[in-house]
């Protein structure tokens, strides 16, 4: 419960570390984890009969 609320949070930060990773060395690269994790999260929030 408290995953599915926190995801969109998480993709804002990824979000926000892609657009604004111009500014430092490899940041987009750490925004696309950041990305990555929390859709892998949103996944095993839900479970795998809905995947």
């Amino acid at each position: 419960m408290v995953s599915r609320k926190l995801v969109p949070y998480i993709l804002i930060f990824g979000l926000y570390l892609i657009s604004y990773g111009h500014l430092s060395p490899g940041g987009g690269f750490q925004g696309g984890v950041v990305l990555a994790s929390g859709i892998i999260l949103l996944a095993l929030a839900r479970g795998t009969d809905s995947a």
